[in-house]
């Protein structure tokens, strides 16, 4: 897949913005989330002779203030084709679709990791499938949002300069964790190191990356 950045689709509106969950049938009332700093965003935007829809994705810092709760949310949007930006909302809504399997896919990996009592997978808060709005990009296209638990660590980048011991037991940390997803019937992309962060403090490898049904699945 070409990721390119050229053009970001989430802009100052998306941050400090209030998304509502709506409520499920074992809650009272409904979820709120508000985002907070953008930590990344891609783009995988195609022509208008490609046969998949284009895609941007953007993961925020957000906060639940009924539950006190830190998390971190996905939001994966359909976008126009490019060139089309520009063109009247009636037209770009004719380039609505549904949604993808790649979204519903790491959806799936998350709700088997999450009722597994995965430990070393994010823990899934809440999630919903919606339509854009006129004033989105692809009106009546897919906007998907996926609330995991914040969880504290960073990519361990200077491993060759630990020490045989210490390497060794990093290792065995990072095996525990990846048979933990095995076990469960999903199998980390630890190609990807940006895909595993390592919590020092708790000696613990924590994966964001899976991969399901063969497709390769980036988490967070």
């Amino acid at each position: 897949m070409n990721l390119k950045k050229k053009h970001a689709f989430f802009n100052l509106i998306w941050s400090n913005h209030v998304i509502l969950f709506p409520k499920r049938h074992n809650e009272a009332v409904d979820d709120l989330w508000t985002t907070g700093y953008k930590i990344e965003e891609n783009v995988h935007q195609q022509g208008p002779t490609a046969l998949t829809s284009s895609q941007a994705w953007a993961t925020y810092e957000c906060y639940n203030p009924r539950y006190s709760c830190n998390g971190t949310i996905k939001i994966y949007m359909q976008i126009p084709y490019k060139g089309t930006e520009s063109e009247p909302w009636e037209s770009r809504a004719k380039q609505a679709s549904i949604f993808p399997n790649d979204v519903k896919a790491e959806l799936k990996a998350l709700i088997r990791l999450n009722h597994a009592g995965c430990s070393s997978a994010p823990r899934l808060l809440n999630w919903k499938m919606d339509k854009q709005t006129e004033a989105m990009p692809v009106p009546g296209g897919y906007v998907v949002y996926i609330v995991t638990k914040q969880l504290l660590g960073e990519p361990l980048t200077n491993l060759a300069k630990l020490s045989q011991w210490e390497r060794r037991s990093i290792l065995i940390a990072f095996k525990d964790a990846y048979m933990e997803c095995y076990e469960c019937g999903i199998v980390s992309d630890e190609k990807n190191k940006s895909n595993v962060i390592w919590n020092e403090k708790m000696r613990k490898w924590f994966v964001y990356g899976f991969m399901l049904d063969n497709q390769i699945i980036e988490v967070c």
